[in-house]
């Protein structure tokens, strides 16, 4: 196992730091004390070489761009979207800032503090742990909050993202990673896109939750038979993300929550990936009852990141782990209410082969 620290730039005049797990294989995952992001995860191919599945920058000013501020980062309070940035708590109504992803300025955007104690544990995997103290109203959310995130990189290739957190009163929480996969091996004379529509996906989910044109969940829980979102079998991404189905249409793509076939809370697998032309695989697995299939559709070029390669439209994915959307206006959806005093826990592998 390893850990070291390097420095990841300056956000106003506080600085960041990158931490770097690697483990005996030689596989890597940097994540930074900003906004708990995944800057990089580099895996063998099946020749053996190593290569960067993930969009990320080599220092913290690339994630201050719009279309880059959620690039591998951890998401909160409250993932995805609340319908008129307001949800309704125990009779009362909040009233949070534009909300996608936690608000203007959510957990995304904060600098985490290192645990120190996490680089000493015990454990023979390469770990590092974060905390952060969100005030009470915080992007006017109730309760003062407080929330822990560790990263486990294990000598069998898997990165083990384990949430928890605690508040003061009563409020919702939702958290996430939001990375954004590619599985090929990517430099500036790949086609990124094709890369990304040619890998092979499977969604152990029967149901997703269709959304209406504002990209609020409508509150149905539909199946996926006979539908472009039947991903039970395995199908390449862009084998139908053009199809003329009304979902299809509203998301530009695959923007949507599946709802998975475990719902019991336990470590569960959720999503499995196979891109053909560099044999790469990844297995998502999560305690979390839905997953967010994107498919990077607001994505568009203008961006450059590892290697010097692109970002253009639909050249990356993302898997993230979740609640329903909009939770609090649906009672048939999970609760993401957290009680004053109990512990919110939540966590996600991710497999890489």
């Amino acid at each position: 196992m390893s850990v070291e620290t390097f420095s990841f730039g300056k956000v106003g005049a506080r600085s960041t730091e990158r931490i770097r797990l690697r483990n005996k294989n030689n596989v890597e995952v940097h994540v930074s004390n900003y906004g708990g992001i995944i800057s990089s995860i580099r895996v063998p191919d099946n020749n053996g070489s190593f290569g960067d599945i993930v969009t990320g920058f080599d220092s913290v000013d690339g994630y201050f761009h719009p279309r880059a501020q959620y690039f591998g980062a951890l998401i909160g309070r409250c993932a995805n979207r609340l319908a008129d940035s307001k949800f309704p708590l125990n009779g009362k109504s909040y009233e949070v800032t534009s909300h996608l992803h936690g608000g203007l300025k959510g957990w995304n955007s904060k600098i985490w503090k290192i645990d120190d104690d996490s680089k000493d544990s015990d454990s023979e995997d390469s770990t590092i742990q974060f905390s952060l103290t969100s005030p009470d109203m915080d992007e006017g959310f109730p309760g003062e909050v407080h929330a822990k995130v560790r990263y486990t990189l294990n000598d069998v290739n898997e990165l083990k993202i384990d949430y928890s957190a605690t508040s003061t009163s009563d409020t919702i929480i939702n958290l996430t990673n939001h990375s954004y996969f590619n599985l090929a091996t990517l430099s500036t004379e790949t086609d990124a896109v094709k890369e990304a529509m040619d890998h092979e996906v499977t969604i152990h989910a029967s149901k997703f939750t269709p959304m209406n044109s504002s990209m609020i969940p409508t509150g149905e829980i539909r199946s996926v038979e006979s539908t472009p979102f039947d991903f039970r079998n395995p199908h390449k991404i862009g084998e139908r993300i053009d199809h003329s189905y009304d979902q299809l249409k509203i998301g530009n793509g695959y923007d949507h929550n599946f709802v998975l076939d475990s719902q019991d809370g336990s470590l569960s697998l959720a999503v499995e990936v196979f891109c053909p032309s560099s044999g790469r695989t990844l297995e998502v697995l999560t305690t979390e009852p839905g997953v967010q299939f994107y498919t990077g559709n607001f994505l568009d070029g203008t961006l450059k990141g590892h290697n010097e390669v692109s970002y253009p439209k639909r050249s990356f994915f993302c898997f993230e782990t979740q609640h329903f959307p909009d939770a609090p206006h649906h009672e048939n959806f999970p609760s993401i209410v957290l009680k004053a005093g109990k512990v919110y826990q939540s966590t996600t592998v991710f497999r890489f082969g």
